[in-house]
């Protein structure tokens, strides 16, 4: 049996009256929208499920399972591959992070921006500015990285943008992955620096042998080695390698606290887009700075919120770098911005808010849907 039809229906109800008399402002929006999720089969089964869209993201909802899940559920057995499909979905989710504290994240930049513009500055500026520009390093997906010769090409082009520093994604196991992290190191020589990340995709064995590999090669720090929510393997993973952990990218700002006390981390992440924006970002900046360590900015691939990192990174000392994304994400902006010095860094925008001027040419050429906000 294969799954062969996904269905995603919104269904609209009207709000209860206790809501709609209320005296107060509503806390949430008053839409009731409902996504009811059919999925079709071979041999003609429906199976359906319902979610809920407490707080007016039924919508939303809706929109997620279709684009994020459905391709990923079509062909597959629900009855032989039941456990398969669950983990692979599972392992998927770490790229959605967490979805609430994206949106306030989104929110919170436009909100600085505003703020900024108002009070003619930079947001660098109205953070407390520490310097006018600050390090950054490339991220070569793995997708570029399976043969040497792409590596070795990889590898010359973000050498020849500018970067000293370099970020390699490797997840296929210690078999396959150590060989690549030995010819990488060739190919870049003894002093330049590199580093590893795996998106949480180890386990604590695997990252114990690949940990010693990298303290061998010199590799600067060692990334996500285990899932993140693994505070405990991630602490004692710190106390059998010698290479810097870094980990935190995927965790909520409500619980960083956690790796500090449980001493799990050498460096932490974040960014003003899963961290909950420029204000989130600070104040996991800050937290990290009270326990002496450094929190490493991670790109999320949008240009505005690589602008925005670049300001929150220069109003900190407790950051060695900005992480800058390839260069097809980086668009939709006049100029270019997000430009590698010669010394491999980044200049912080000067004019006020971010700084940076929107190509509406290109973001009207590239607009589909326009959705407005309808009154309540």
């Amino acid at each position: 049996m294969q799954i062969t039809s996904f269905k995603v229906r919104v269904l609209a109800l009207e709000p209860p009256a206790y809501y709609v008399n209320a005296r107060e402002k509503p806390q949430f929006s008053l839409k009731r929208e409902y996504p009811l999720l059919e999925l079709g089969t071979d041999n003609g089964l429906r199976g359906y499920s319902m979610g809920r869209g407490a707080q007016g993201q039924g919508r939303a909802l809706a929109y997620t399972l279709r684009d994020v899940y459905g391709h990923r559920l079509l062909g597959v057995d629900p009855v032989h591959e039941s456990e398969l499909i669950w983990q692979k979905l599972k392992r998927d989710n770490r790229h959605l992070y967490s979805t609430t504290d994206a949106a306030l994240g989104t929110i919170d930049v436009a909100l600085w921006d505003l703020r900024g513009k108002a009070a003619g500055l930079p947001i660098a500026a109205l953070l407390g500015q520490y310097r006018r520009t600050v390090p950054s390093y490339a991220t070569i997906p793995r997708q570029q990285l399976e043969t040497p010769d792409g590596m070795r090409a990889s590898c010359a082009a973000a050498q020849a943008e500018g970067f000293n520093a370099i970020k390699l994604q490797f997840w296929n196991g210690p078999k396959l992955d150590i060989p690549r992290l030995r010819l990488a190191r060739k190919i870049m020589g003894d002093e330049f620096r590199l580093m590893l990340d795996v998106a949480g995709a180890y386990n604590l064995p695997e990252a114990i042998r690949v940990g010693h590999v990298l303290s061998d090669l010199g590799y600067y720090w060692f990334e996500e080695p285990v899932p993140d929510s693994q505070i405990g393997l991630l602490r004692e993973l710190r106390s059998k390698v010698k290479i810097p952990i870094l980990a935190t990218e995927t965790a909520r700002l409500s619980d960083l606290h956690s790796y500090l006390r449980e001493e799990a981390v050498d460096i932490m992440r974040g960014d003003a887009y899963i961290t909950a924006g420029i204000t989130g970002l600070r104040k996991a900046m800050a937290m990290a700075e009270l326990f002496g360590l450094n929190l490493e900015i991670h790109t999320v691939g949008t240009p505005l919120m690589e602008v925005a990192h670049i300001h929150v990174a220069c109003a900190a000392r407790n950051c060695e770098y900005v992480e800058t994304s390839p260069s097809d994400h980086r668009f939709g902006l006049v100029g270019n911005p997000i430009t590698i010095a010669a010394d491999g860094t980044l200049t912080c925008p000067t004019d006020p808010g971010l700084g940076v001027e929107l190509d509406w040419d290109w973001i009207n050429a590239h607009t589909v849907l326009t959705l407005d906000c309808p009154d309540v």
